[in-house]
């Protein structure tokens, strides 16, 4: 049950967060972003997310037939800062902002691994695979969770030119378990495919 709702709106871009109990996840907080598709918008977001240290538990992506994106990200407070509201509050009111702006992108963040993805280390794996139509393909992926993570991925997706259509990202404990609806014309080409694959599996190295 949301606590707390803070809208913020710039010219294109809308950001909703609310902070509200979940049994999963304990004290989570939502951010939902509705603006229009373009370039390098995942990317911009997941790397404004790290940017703050937010760790994301959750997130659905989804990109309309018009254009229209509606975005939502669960991040886990851990309760290791007192001022994590304040600082939530003052962070979804210059997002929107943000993504408006054709700023550099920041490089990814590569934070440690915890003491127990070193004693229990998950194998990175991408799959990747056509649909029927041979137009979009799903990029699968499972690798350990860290900060970071989705901007290191986000960032092949803008090395290779490679569109966003949906995203399902899901972590259990320390194991990150994404699905990624991606398209591009040049999917089509089998060493490109070998060659956006291996740099995948690249980023999800620890």
């Amino acid at each position: 049950m949301a606590r707390q709702g803070i809208t913020a709106a710039s010219r294109f871009s809308e950001v909703v967060c609310r902070i509200q109990t979940a049994a999963r996840h304990g004290t989570a907080h939502e951010i939902l972003i509705l603006t229009q598709d373009r370039p390098e918008l995942f990317a911009r977001i997941v790397s404004n997310l790290q940017q703050y240290g937010l760790s994301i538990a959750e997130a659905r992506i989804h990109t309309g037939r018009d254009g229209r994106v509606v975005d939502s990200f669960i991040v886990v407070d851990d309760g290791s800062d007192p001022n994590f509201e304040q600082e939530f509050a003052r962070f979804q009111e210059i997002l929107a902002e943000k993504l408006d702006l054709a700023e550099k992108l920041p490089p990814p963040l590569r934070g440690r691994p915890s003491r127990q993805s070193k004693l229990f280390p998950i194998s990175p794996q991408a799959s990747l695979r056509p649909d029927a139509a041979g137009r979009q393909y799903m990029l699968s992926i499972v690798t350990t969770d860290r900060l970071g993570l989705l901007a290191s991925i986000a960032r092949v997706f803008v090395q290779y030119g490679i569109n966003l259509v949906t995203a399902r990202i899901t972590t259990l404990g320390e194991r990150a378990e994404d699905v990624f609806l991606i398209e591009s014309f040049k999917l089509r080409d089998p060493v490109f495919c070998a060659e956006f694959e291996k740099a995948v599996l690249e980023a999800l190295e620890l």
